[in-house]
């Protein structure tokens, strides 16, 4: 069953009032705590907000994890300024000392490029 948007505002302003953020619940839900997913049902069914159980249920659809932003980790890149190829962004970060971020603005900065395989 879909739920309509104005039932996910309805139910995340009631979860909202428990003080249970988006990653409270998909913890409770991951971690098959299930005596906190039936107090919510049960406080839910009080509080006379429907579909809350269809929410649990359906809640990796409507609220998927968001992939890391490393899709591209094994991607070679040669140092321009110093001549060194790196096998992997994860390679680089180590031998440099400095973030992802940090790596992924060299590449846009035009430091490090990208290799083709």
């Amino acid at each position: 069953m879909i739920i309509q948007d104005t039932e996910y505002k309805e139910i995340e302003d009631f979860l909202e009032t428990m003080h249970l953020k988006i990653g409270d619940v998909r913890k409770i839900l991951t971690d098959d705590l299930g005596w906190e997913k039936e107090f919510i049902l049960q406080k839910a069914k009080e509080e006379s907000i429907f579909h809350m159980e269809e929410y649990l249920r359906d809640f990796d659809i409507i609220h998927p994890k968001k992939a890391g932003s490393f899709s591209d980790i094994k991607v070679s890149v040669l140092d321009i300024e110093t001549g060194i190829i790196y096998k992997s962004l994860r390679q680089a970060e180590k031998k440099m000392k400095v973030s992802g971020s940090k790596i992924r603005k060299y590449i846009k900065t035009g430091r490090f490029r990208k290799m083709e395989e």
